[in-house]
């Protein structure tokens, strides 16, 4: 048990930063699921009119202003995954691009009502490995205590076989130069439990809450949470752009100055 804790940390020291930059593409694509489509929890899905988000689409546009994005993540990929996400990478294959962003899209290759998720996940991998260029993709993050309206339990896979998914997806990732992943299950841990902590540029420390980074069925991230998603994901890739910024430019800004009055920060 101790060898293989310690291969996955070794795996995930490994991948959960890239080891250089990456170049500023020309064309990005984005594959995946509903938080990629930017699902909004709304009145008709049992949800509220203050819930609201914006597509991954939209932050690799504001991370990369000047590169042709093409937008191939779907809600509906729950319903059919080896369907669906078949045709969202022929979609991106055909747009060639140079970098594919797909944080959620194992989501439900791992996830729903699968009897042999580790098959479903597989399936899901091969289709990521048709994938031209640099692929960014997220790892398997611990969804329990969302909304059973939107997640039944049998539909969360339980820890043993959510450790090993994971596993599996580093090892994916450690043979193939070309991908890369990123560690949304460790961000979505932390900002669940404690909120997200980010330093304005004037040095405050601001405590962005749960609830303003996840819509109130604590599965799909707000709008504010998918700036801070594009922060993490900046970093990530070694592109220069703020908190502030990103909040500008996915009209996040109102719940970003909410935030830091809340902490005392102008």
């Amino acid at each position: 048990m101790l060898a293989w804790l310690l291969s996955v940390a070794v795996l995930q020291s490994a991948w959960s930063a890239p080891p250089t930059a990456l170049t500023p593409p020309a064309r990005v694509a984005v594959v995946g699921a509903s938080v990629s489509a930017g699902f909004v929890h709304g009145v008709l899905t049992g949800g509220s009119i203050n819930n609201d988000s914006v597509p991954a689409s939209d932050v690799a546009k504001a991370l990369y202003d000047k590169a042709k994005v093409d937008a191939f993540a779907n809600v509906w990929l729950f319903r059919n995954p080896a369907r669906l996400g078949a045709m969202q990478v022929a979609s991106a294959r055909a747009a060639a691009p140079d970098l594919t962003l797909a944080v959620d899209f194992l989501f439900w290759f791992g996830y729903g009502a699968h009897h042999a998720r580790l098959k479903a996940q597989a399936e899901g991998l091969r289709l990521l490995g048709m994938l031209p260029g640099e692929v960014i993709v997220g790892d398997y993050p611990d969804m329990r205590g969302a909304s059973r309206r939107m997640l039944r339990p049998s539909q969360i896979p339980d820890a043993g076989t959510l450790d090993e998914l994971n596993r599996r997806v580093y090892a994916f990732a450690a043979n193939r130069p070309n991908v890369r992943v990123f560690p949304l299950a460790r961000w979505i841990h932390s900002a669940r439990a404690h909120g997200y902590r980010w330093r304005t540029p004037k040095g405050c420390v601001v405590t962005l809450p749960a609830k303003d980074l996840f819509q109130s069925d604590r599965l799909h991230a707000s709008r504010l949470g998918m700036a801070v998603l594009g922060l993490e994901l900046a970093r990530f890739v070694g592109t220069r752009r703020g908190l502030v910024t990103l909040a500008k430019k996915l009209g996040a800004e109102k719940a970003l100055l909410k935030a830091m009055r809340a902490s005392g920060c102008r």
